[in-house]
């Protein structure tokens, strides 16, 4: 795609590209700053992905490919991605941003995703954050049935 920008200077992205502005921020790498490589989106997206620090990254080896449960319905699809990002409407969370009054959970631990994924007796995966990952049916079944809304 991008060679197809470079040789067609009547297309409006082309001066976005090659006439760009400079950057505003040491940290940010806009498209336009990786001129003429031969670099793919792919080898891209892998190389800012060895840079990331975020939860439960261990789990996806190639970021340019799908996850399991894509094919998920949306509303499974979120929870599940919320459950890999442990980003998702647990206590603790909802404590922190004032619209629960405890973080506790209902077994009295804090709750947070984690907690409901892999520690809670009431609500455990057995497979763990790892299993849900995997998006098979069984992970399909508990988050379909999961007493808590992620």
């Amino acid at each position: 795609m991008i060679e197809k920008i470079q040789n067609s200077s009547s297309l409006p992205i082309y001066d976005d590209l090659y006439n760009a502005p400079n950057k505003r921020l040491k940290s940010r790498n806009p498209i336009w700053t990786v001129k003429n490589s031969t670099i793919t989106e792919g080898d891209l997206w892998n190389l800012h992905w060895k840079d990331v620090v975020a939860p439960n990254i261990h789990l996806i080896s190639d970021p340019t490919q799908l996850v399991s449960g894509f094919e998920f319905p949306r509303a499974t699809w979120t929870a599940l991605n919320r459950v890999r990002t442990e980003q998702g409407k647990c206590n603790y969370l909802m404590h922190k941003w004032g619209m629960v009054d405890s973080p506790l959970c209902n077994c009295g631990q804090i709750q947070t995703i984690r907690h409901i994924v892999e520690e809670c007796p009431e609500t455990k995966f057995s497979g763990g954050t790892s299993g849900l990952h995997n998006g098979d049916k069984e992970a399909l079944d508990w988050l379909c049935n999961l007493s808590i809304r992620l």
